[in-house]
């Protein structure tokens, strides 16, 4: 069985649902879950490169760079 949600993720999930309301796209969402300062991996990659960043509203976050990987189909 699932836990209630956090107060916070109602509220990420509120402004989700605002969003989509109005038309918003993929980049638009991507946009939201950065400015509300939610990461949604919890395990980071140990090649990847993280630099810190500021949200508007001062908020120092944890910003992960992972590097791209190619596949060569056949």
């Amino acid at each position: 069985m699932d836990a209630a949600p956090t107060l916070e993720q109602r509220l990420l999930m509120q402004e989700i649902s605002a969003a989509l309301h109005s038309g918003a796209n993929g980049a638009d969402l991507a946009d939201l879950v950065i400015r509300t300062g939610w990461q949604t991996r919890t395990v980071s990659d140990p090649s990847a490169v993280v630099l810190q960043g500021v949200l508007a509203s001062g908020r120092r976050v944890p910003i992960e760079i992972r590097p791209s990987t190619r596949r060569r189909s056949a």
